[in-house]
């Protein structure tokens, strides 16, 4: 299964109130590259950068780091998206690596890729013209005159965490006029 609702819940717009006083803080970092670290490794020299992008390098696939790696949080310990992502570590009784804040501009995407382990979402703001797509194996799924080569999902903001099994082939769009924000973590 690509995408999996679970049964736990958090507020995302109380956690979206607290990403915003996070764009502040982060500056820069946040409109360069529409994302903010919230854990970052050890010693980094910038924090709020260290957990953003791919940890393989695309030329290579030299892998640069892993996601056990980022286990220093940049954010407070009473912070409410940090108690969120640790509600979700103790529901799933799993280790977790990154956590970020990813923004998608209107009409804007990330083109077709595979991670290396399960993402966790929680929507913090969204438009009905935001998908994830991916591959799917069965090419006929809609038993339709025409094969079909992806699926897309509109995941909307309603509470609650969903997994995403982005080993799979996936990728992104926003369609809409409005960004779309999420809250994601990566398992280990």
């Amino acid at each position: 299964m690509f995408i999996k609702r679970l049964d736990i819940e958090s507020d995302s717009n109380n956690l979206f109130r607290s990403a915003t006083e996070l764009f502040d803080i982060a500056h820069e970092p946040w409109w360069a590259i529409n994302q903010i670290s919230l854990k970052s490794r050890v010693n980094s020299s910038d924090p709020w950068r260290d957990g953003t992008g791919s940890l393989t390098n695309r030329a290579t696939g030299e892998i640069l780091a892993t996601e056990g790696d980022f286990q220093h949080w940049n954010i407070s310990q009473d912070n409410p998206i940090r108690l969120a992502i640790t509600q979700l570590q103790n529901h799933l009784n799993i280790p977790l690596g990154r956590a970020r804040i990813m923004r998608l501009l209107p009409h804007a995407g990330l083109s077709v890729h595979r991670d290396r382990e399960l993402r966790y979402h929680l929507v913090l703001k969204t438009n009905p013209k935001a998908f994830i797509a991916h591959n799917v194996t069965d090419t006929n799924p809609l038993r339709s005159d025409i094969p079909t080569a992806a699926i897309a999902y509109h995941l909307p903001q309603d509470n609650n965490w969903y997994q995403i099994d982005t080993r799979e082939t996936h990728w992104v769009y926003n369609g809409g006029e409005e960004e779309r924000i999420h809250l994601v973590v990566c398992g280990q």
